[in-house]
């Protein structure tokens, strides 16, 4: 066990989402973890939609610390790091803004840290009752065993190594920083890392009971 409780770090990065941010706002602020143990850092990659406003109206209402960073447009990895460069946690979450977490999502994470010994973590990507029936579509295509065979975190069975991907993937602070964050590659930098994670020779972990929704 740690000799102090933990703080988590969410971090997600945007650009001209505001739509779908207001979605994975208001699941953040239906977790069953005490908003005490952590925080949600959104880092705007340059918006012109009505980002910015729309979350100041949201902090009216929420019960947790959000924090919003505006920078500008230097793609997904570079928001990231800056979101952990102002992180306080000593575990970091990434989640994407077109996802919404279950309401368990934080309190199994907080659970696991304290009592699995894992490095960096990643979980699955479902769809809702609620979503389109493309994107219901969509989530089969990319997350079936059928598709992919497990690796976006469906499957603990699967023969390879699990590369957890930042839709929902988690890392140590420390580590994060040693191995430099993310690069500035605008797309699967969130494998890049996970091979990093890999090569340094941390323990990655499937947390099949961490969910979240991913409307993509």
């Amino acid at each position: 066990m740690h000799s102090q409780l933990p703080k988590i770090s969410v971090v997600t990065p945007t650009y001209n989402r505001c739509d779908e941010l207001v979605h994975l706002i208001h699941s953040i602020n239906k977790q069953t973890l005490e908003s005490k143990y952590f925080e949600l850092i959104i880092c705007d990659d340059g918006s012109t939609d009505s980002t910015e406003q729309i979350i100041k109206d949201l902090l009216k209402n929420i019960n947790f610390n959000l924090k919003y960073i505006f920078q500008k447009n230097r793609g997904p990895g570079n928001a990231r790091n800056n979101a952990v460069n102002n992180a306080k946690g000593e575990l970091i979450i990434f989640t994407d803004s077109d996802c919404e977490a279950e309401k368990n999502w934080l309190k199994n994470i907080y659970n696991a840290y304290l009592n699995e010994n894992f490095d960096a973590f990643g979980g699955p990507d479902l769809a809702k009752d609620d979503f389109l029936p493309i994107q219901r579509a969509i989530n089969y295509s990319m997350s079936s065993f059928f598709t992919t065979g497990g690796i976006r975190g469906h499957n603990k069975n699967m023969l390879t190594n699990f590369y957890p991907r930042t839709h929902n993937m988690g890392i140590k602070k420390d580590l994060f920083l040693k191995l430099g964050g993310f690069s500035t590659m605008r797309f699967g930098e969130d494998i890049e890392l996970s091979n990093r994670v890999h090569k340094e020779g941390g323990k990655v972990k499937l947390l099949d009971n961490v969910i979240v929704y991913h409307r993509r």
